[in-house]
């Protein structure tokens, strides 16, 4: 008999001997595992409430911006399902055709009443906005239907957004806001044009033309910056641009695959005498490593900073917390720290989710958040303001205190796999018949402390790479 294993979720416990997953014998079977949260004590408690995700918003999350003490969320309108054959005489569902409704709406970071800003009905596949919405304290801008649109953070459902520039007209884009300019990234087919505003309205002055592939825009106040073709870019306020990292001069392929530009900061550069001086630096991934260039002396970092214990992973999203210059002996501080979410693959559409937390400039390495997820349901957007760390999962926006203890890290093996129709042993010495029903019990075990949100997954040679089966217990 294995070993009995405690398994935590959600601070709720329960006792698990086996993965038990159904399934059809078709040809040659394969198992894969993730590396999952762990829990350090045995199931006498869970753990304390500071150290437990909680859904911020449980759900209607499609984009979000954190403008502290409030984060805003856009609710977008559906997409239409799939249109039939013009020879199919039967048409789609009445439920296809009515209207949906995007909204605006907005809550403390604390937690707090909901308050809605804006509401329009729309069909389907439509809705106003058209990119990510990002709020300067004051006002909400986003690129829209009809150009760029600003909102009041106070408004109320029946107030109409102010169209800043309708001469940007947009299929989609992204935008980015500072003291005084926005920065629109709107697509004109085959590729971008990125602009630049000022944020009261106005015209709007193209600075470059950008490839298909192109995303990430964002502003520090003095530079703008994106990821086309997977390099770094940064434009000044006079439009020239600098590839920031690239295989030499004009260099393209270099596959970053995440930014994030934090602003000036000050920092002690000396103690005798003391002496300070300011940092802007831009992070950014490439692969399984995370690096940094600093805009203000115009130096890139030698080596990473940060790589994966997974060499297949891949940086989703990069966040900075809030700096403080001293630190008294002896205590501790969540000040000057990178944080990071990662996919790790196990194949097909299957992957881990982990948030880290580490130095600005590297070192010590804190798990604090795994989730087994599929395609569009990873941590992403993480975002901080210094009390809590917020990140979007699917549609659901969580918290976590930024202060929370690193998870431990426990290995787990499996250790047995019994495929039975009907009767079995360990060795599998009983033959099986194609095409019957069939129960593969997969064991599985910590070489520590007991672990919580195992996933499992089987996979078929026969069926193909990408075709999984999860299984059918929890």
């Amino acid at each position: 008999m294995p070993n009995v294993a405690y398994f935590r979720k959600h601070q709720a416990w329960m006792c698990v001997r086996s993965f038990l997953i159904a399934t059809t014998i078709a040809g040659a079977t394969g198992f894969g595992s993730l590396p999952a949260q762990a829990n350090a004590a045995g199931p006498s408690a869970p753990d304390a409430p500071t150290d437990t995700p909680t859904p911020l918003i449980a759900s209607t999350v499609s984009r979000y911006v954190l403008s502290s003490p409030k984060i805003f969320w856009h609710n977008a309108v559906s997409p239409c399902p799939p249109t039939l054959a013009a020879a199919d005489s039967v048409k789609a569902p009445a439920s296809a055709q009515e209207n949906l409704v995007e909204t605006v709406q907005r809550i403390a970071t604390t937690g707090s009443a909901v308050r809605t800003l804006f509401s329009k009905a729309d069909l389907c596949g439509g809705g106003m906005i058209r990119s990510n919405i990002v709020s300067d304290g004051e006002y909400l801008y986003w690129l829209g239907s009809a150009g760029v649109h600003r909102l009041s953070v106070e408004a109320n459902v029946g107030d109409t957004p102010t169209v800043l520039n309708n001469a940007i007209g947009s299929f989609y884009g992204e935008v980015a806001v500072g003291d005084s300019l926005l920065y629109v990234l709107r697509y004109i087919g085959p590729g971008y044009t990125l602009y630049s505003m000022p944020k009261t309205g106005g015209s709007a002055t193209p600075v470059a033309g950008m490839p298909s592939s192109t995303s990430s825009l964002q502003y520090d106040g003095a530079y703008a910056y994106l990821i086309a073709n997977g390099t770094l870019r940064r434009f000044d306020a006079g439009g020239s641009m600098v590839n920031v990292v690239g295989n030499g001069v004009g260099g393209e392929a270099r596959g970053v695959s995440a930014i994030y530009a934090e602003g000036p900061k000050s920092a002690i550069c000396g103690i005798s005498p003391i002496s300070f001086c300011t940092t802007r630096r831009v992070y950014y991934a490439a692969g399984n490593q995370v690096n940094y260039y600093d805009a203000e002396s115009g130096v890139l970092h030698s080596g990473a900073i940060y790589t994966s214990v997974d060499a297949g992973a891949r940086i989703a999203s990069l966040n900075t917390t809030p700096s403080t210059l001293f630190i008294f002996p002896g205590g501790t501080s969540t000040t000057n720290k990178l944080l990071i979410s990662e996919d790790r693959p196990i194949g097909g559409f299957s992957s881990t989710s982990v948030l880290l937390r580490t130095g600005r400039g590297g070192g010590t390495v804190d798990p604090l958040y795994t989730s087994a997820s599929t395609f569009g349901n990873s941590v992403a957007n993480v975002r901080n303001d210094g009390t809590f760390i917020f990140w979007q999962e699917g549609e659901t926006l969580q918290r976590l205190p930024i202060d929370a203890a690193a998870l431990p890290v426990v290995n787990v093996r499996v250790t047995g796999m019994e495929i039975t129709q009907g009767i079995q042993n360990l060795s599998n010495s009983v033959r099986l018949i194609k095409k019957r029903r069939t129960f593969v019990r997969v064991y599985v075990q910590a070489d520590a402390a007991p672990v919580s949100a195992v996933k499992a997954v089987l996979r078929s040679s026969t069926i193909g790479p990408f075709a999984e089966l999860l299984p059918v217990n929890s």
